[in-house]
């Protein structure tokens, strides 16, 4: 049926300048679907409906031959997929000469989807697979040959090693990655009950990460297991009906931090009442903390509705003497560790 002439080195030139037509010097034949498969540790059928790489019907799959009628798809297999799905028993391929090794087909991959962002399943599968072949290299190193940057890799190497219950929930946004490197440390019971106990919540990444924290640091406080934990405080907040995801958050979030730092809910309860000694016009004074007593900092927002209220207010707000202020802004023992 014909040729398509380049060199690897040209390939991999195509590649990384983002023109998805080059091809490796080989011969495009119609092979039988059954004769293909896919590249070990290098794909994963769950990625089929979660990344596009809009080439399907543009550009035949690149194979390599694996023995006698067999072949492997180096490139195209969302493409394979969407063959078979469409009930087709063979298709035009090109077909790699002379068949590289098992590394350079993989490294020969990752190239070729280098014009295009990866899945976050794709990037994973392709950092573990680096991660098999990196010898005493950095795996931040080697996954240039996946497009991955050291910061992401970084990001995402905890989940090499982990459940794919939870690379599920990564991929989904369930969990957020920052949060995962303290989730793959739990055991697959810990795991599935915080899960489940957040789902549908869509906690912010910090909000989540730090959830996460203070149970695997009030697990080895109290000697409790993270499921026992998460079946105290968090699932009774989670099932109120009256309160919408942000509020449930907000008040799991806190209730943990209060578990977890103790004498905070004295200290807020010692502010609280120093403020209302301290405000004139609760109605339309109102004294803001900063949030746990983490720096000495009060925001203080007042209401008016008339020049001669405003005036009223300010003198009374004048009039709190200046040791009353500092202990609202600066409560020197209020701090939480």
């Amino acid at each position: 049926m014909g040729y398509v002439r380049m060199s690897n080195e040209q390939l991999s030139s195509g590649a990384k300048s983002g023109n998805p037509g080059s091809s490796p010097y080989g011969e495009v034949r119609e092979l039988l679907l059954d004769h293909l498969s896919y590249p070990a540790g290098l794909f994963d059928e769950r990625l089929i409906g979660e990344a596009d790489d809009g080439l399907s019907g543009l550009i035949p799959p690149i194979v390599a031959p694996v023995s006698g009628d067999r072949w492997c798809v180096v490139d195209g297999c969302k493409r394979l997929a969407a063959y078979r799905t469409q009930g087709r028993t063979q298709a035009p391929c090109i077909i790699i000469a002379p068949s590289p090794g098992e590394y350079d087909l993989g490294v020969l991959r990752m190239r070729l989807n280098r014009w295009r962002t990866p899945a976050m399943r794709e990037k994973v599968l392709f950092l573990r697979w680096l991660d098999r072949w990196r010898k005493n290299k950095p795996l931040a190193r080697v996954a240039e040959a996946a497009g991955i940057s050291a910061g992401e890799c970084r990001r995402l190497e905890p989940l090499l090693k982990s459940r794919e219950a939870l690379i599920d929930a990564v991929v989904q946004g369930k969990i957020h990655p920052v949060c995962a490197q303290e989730l793959v440390r739990w055991d697959a019971r810990d795991q599935d009950a915080f899960m489940e106990a957040l789902s549908g919540l869509e906690p912010s990444q910090q909000t989540q990460r730090e959830i996460a924290e203070w149970l695997g640091e009030l697990a080895s406080a109290e000697e409790r297991s993270i499921s026992g934990l998460i079946e105290e405080i968090i699932v009774p907040v989670a099932a109120k009906p009256h309160l919408n995801a942000p509020q449930r958050i907000a008040k799991i979030h806190e209730a943990i931090f209060v578990r977890r730092f103790p004498r905070y809910s004295a200290a807020r309860e010692r502010w609280r009442k120093a403020a209302q000694s301290a405000n004139p016009a609760s109605s339309a004074i109102r004294f803001v903390p900063n949030p746990y007593f983490e720096k000495d900092r009060l925001e203080v927002r007042v209401r008016v509705r008339a020049p001669g209220e405003a005036v009223g207010l300010f003198r009374d707000l004048a009039a709190i003497s200046a040791e009353q202020w500092r202990l609202l802004i600066n409560p020197g023992g209020l701090g939480t560790q």
